[in-house]
């Protein structure tokens, strides 16, 4: 964080925002009425992709978290964007993708914000869950730094590995709540 306002207070921009910035205002609740259809509370979402040109930050074992958290009793919401859709048929629980089309980053915020929980990788969604406040955990490959993400806050977490391949399910669920 320390590399972040040093930036924007070099540029004379305020930082009173910079370690806890809040975009709940792009939550709308009414974006979501489909959702309720689908899912019950609480749920868990999960972000399994990252942009197509960082592969490398997709974390192998979604699918089988997917059906884990499923036989935990959690429901779970995957949200997927526009270069992941192969990989809703592998999920499992709801994926509003496949019934509704791409979803909008206020309707992405506001299942974010009603979840329970995230699991995502190093990815824009799993940035906007963390400046939600929510409870969640984010997982790291070697490419990107935590520390330099800027990712954790709050109740936020991240979980950096050598190798995302080596980072099992059974370690990805002791940090659930």
């Amino acid at each position: 964080m320390k590399g972040l306002k040093t930036l924007l207070t070099q540029a004379d921009i305020p930082t009173h925002h910079a370690f806890f910035p809040d975009v709940k205002w792009m939550t709308e609740s009414h974006a979501i009425e489909f959702l309720w259809r689908h899912v019950k509370q609480p749920y868990i979402a999960l972000i399994p992709g990252s942009s197509a040109q960082h592969k490398e930050k997709r974390w192998p074992y979604y699918a089988e978290l997917s059906f884990k958290l499923i036989e935990l009793g959690y429901d779970v919401v995957n949200i997927l964007g526009p270069d992941e859709q192969d990989m809703a048929a592998r999920l499992a629980g709801y994926t509003p993708a496949k019934d509704h089309g791409m979803l909008n980053w206020f309707q992405l915020a506001t299942i974010l914000n009603h979840a329970q929980f995230v699991v995502g990788n190093d990815t824009g969604p799993s940035h906007i869950a963390s400046c939600l406040g929510k409870s969640g955990l984010a997982l790291f490959g070697p490419t990107t730094s935590v520390e330099r993400s800027e990712l954790q806050r709050g109740d936020f977490r991240a979980l950096q590995v050598n190798d995302l391949y080596d980072l099992d399910v059974h370690e990805v669920l002791k940090h659930l709540p």
